[in-house]
């Protein structure tokens, strides 16, 4: 088994008592916020999925699964370094117009894919990060896309 050459510098950094480089954030840190914006975001976008017919509310109804989905995931990594499951519920989505939902829900996902872009230099979960920003980043072009061609009311 071979060890990748940064994993091996910061075990020989804190064999030799060197301070370690200035890091992207901890892991954990602020996990349990990050899973209830992808629990808002799923909920908005199954609202959405609702209040769309056709080819729209498929698209919002693959959002939501994919945004739970990326709660699940966070919900993981957060019982790996806690060792207890978080317990955080699916919100309830405050009614607003589409365009409005829209707009939001894109603020949402650019935030978020930046938050994962961050977090992709941990050694442990930096892939799964990746995964996230990569998911966060086709989102957030998804959602433009859907803000572009939604009819004006």
């Amino acid at each position: 088994m071979e060890m990748d050459e940064r994993k091996a510098a910061r075990v020989w950094q804190r064999v030799q008592g060197e301070k370690q480089e200035a890091a992207a954030p901890s892991c954990s840190e602020n996990l349990p916020a990050l899973i209830m914006e992808q629990m808002q975001l799923a909920s908005a976008y199954l609202q959405l999925a609702r209040l769309s017919p056709g080819k729209d509310g498929t698209v919002f109804m693959r959002l939501s699964r994919e945004a739970k989905a990326q709660a699940v995931c966070l919900k993981g990594i957060l019982t790996l370094i806690t060792g207890q499951s978080p317990a955080i519920g699916i919100p309830q989505p405050q009614p607003s117009q589409l365009d409005a939902m829209l707009r939001r829900c894109y603020g949402q996902e650019l935030r978020l894919w930046k938050e994962y872009e961050g977090r992709r230099g941990d050694t442990e979960y930096g892939p799964v990060f990746d995964r996230m920003a990569a998911r966060g980043r086709e989102h957030c072009i998804t959602v433009m896309e859907l803000i572009g061609g939604a009819p004006r009311a």
